[in-house]
Parts: C-alpha cells; sequence; structure tokens
C-alpha cells in the first residue's frame, strides 16, 4: 500500500514540475511533441511490463448484473475446454502468452 502510495506521490510531482518547466520556458511544439512521446512510451512500458503472470484480470458486471453469472460460467467453460486457449495464440503472438 504504502508503495503505491509513493508511487502516486511521486507521479503527481512530476506532473507539477512539469507543468511549472513547460509554464516557465515555452517549449516550442517540437519539443512538446518529444516529451509527449517519451511520456507515452513510459506509460505504455509500465501498463505492459508490470504484468505478474499470476495477476488476475476481469471485465466488470456488477454482481447483481444478469450478466454475472452467465458471463462466469462460459468463461470457465471456455478455459475448461482449450477453447479461450485457443482465441488468445489466435490474437496474441507467442510472446505474451504465459506457460
Amino acid at each position: 500500500m504504502l508503495h503505491a502510495l509513493t508511487l502516486t506521490v511521486l507521479a503527481g510531482l512530476s506532473t507539477g514540475i512539469g507543468g511549472l518547466v513547460a509554464a516557465l520556458f515555452r517549449p516550442g511544439r517540437r519539443a512538446m511533441a518529444l516529451c509527449s512521446g517519451f511520456a507515452a512510451g513510459v506509460m505504455l512500458a509500465m501498463s505492459l511490463l508490470d504484468k505478474d503472470p499470476n495477476d488476475c484480470f476481469a471485465i466488470g458486471f456488477p454482481k447483481d448484473s444478469p450478466y454475472y453469472e452467465t458471463f462466469n460460467n462460459t468463461l470457465k467453460e471456455m478455459m475448461e475446454n482449450g477453447e479461450l486457449d485457443s482465441i488468445i495464440a489466435s490474437h496474441l503472438s507467442e510472446e505474451f502468452i504465459a506457460d
């Protein structure tokens, strides 16, 4: 919990410092494009590379949704009969498929 809070505070401070630098030094369009590209690359890398193979991923349905049980049962059935693995293999390259 403390780790997540620390990272959040650092991200917020970085945003503020970046805004201050942009306001004081008025970077040109080229510099702003470079900074935006770098920031997008960092965010993308963190969201893709920081995944633990044991993490859980979910599609959110409220528990009182009529689709909740149906979706869970269908997903469980697809996992048991190998259909989900087939779908994953057909949509992702080998480097993204966990063993």
